[in-house]
């Protein structure tokens, strides 16, 4: 039996960077816990770049004590991304976290008889 052959193509850059706004902006909002309770944050800032697109998320300095399980979630309610490591925030100052995201290539299988049967 044949290996099923795989090929990675560049995506086409100007789709690219659409799907990266399209991506950008169904992002509503972040949530995180605090010291075990959960909240919500707004997004500070959403930018596109040349090959990515940069969410930021900013702790001002009312808020104190661990952060973790931090979460992007789209206008839907569904999750963007998966939790993100804790830290410990202090009330000294405030703290900036970015997101990038890329979108860079596609890749195309040849499928076996037996995976097209099953699709």
């Amino acid at each position: 039996m044949n290996e099923p052959i795989k090929t990675k193509l560049k995506l086409e850059e100007e789709w690219l960077k659409k799907q990266l706004r399209i991506g950008i902006n169904s992002i509503a909002k972040a949530k995180y816990k605090i010291n075990g309770q959960e909240k919500e944050i707004d997004i500070y800032k959403k930018v596109m770049a040349e090959d990515e697109a940069r969410i930021y998320l900013y702790f001002d300095d009312s808020i104190e004590g661990e952060i973790s399980d931090i979460i992007l979630v789209d206008g839907d309610g569904e999750f963007a991304t998966k939790p993100t490591k804790s830290f410990i925030k202090s009330k000294a100052k405030g703290h900036l976290i970015r997101y990038r995201c890329r979108l860079e290539e596609v890749i195309v299988e040849d499928m076996s008889k037996d995976e097209q049967e099953a699709v």
